[in-house]
């Protein structure tokens, strides 16, 4: 298994940037917000994902 480091993690520089300024991986948190109501509302399931 790979380990948070590991050098082809997705968005690795963006993580590492945003958890020193943030303390937290901001974008994570923010996409899953978004999606959040939209799979609430049925879109995805209108969409097929």
């Amino acid at each position: 298994m790979k380990g948070p480091d590991y050098s082809s993690e997705t968005f690795r520089v963006l993580k590492g940037k945003e958890t020193r300024q943030y303390d937290e991986y901001r974008k994570r948190r923010l996409v899953f917000a978004a999606c959040d109501p939209m799979e609430a509302d049925g879109t995805f399931m209108a969409i097929g994902i």
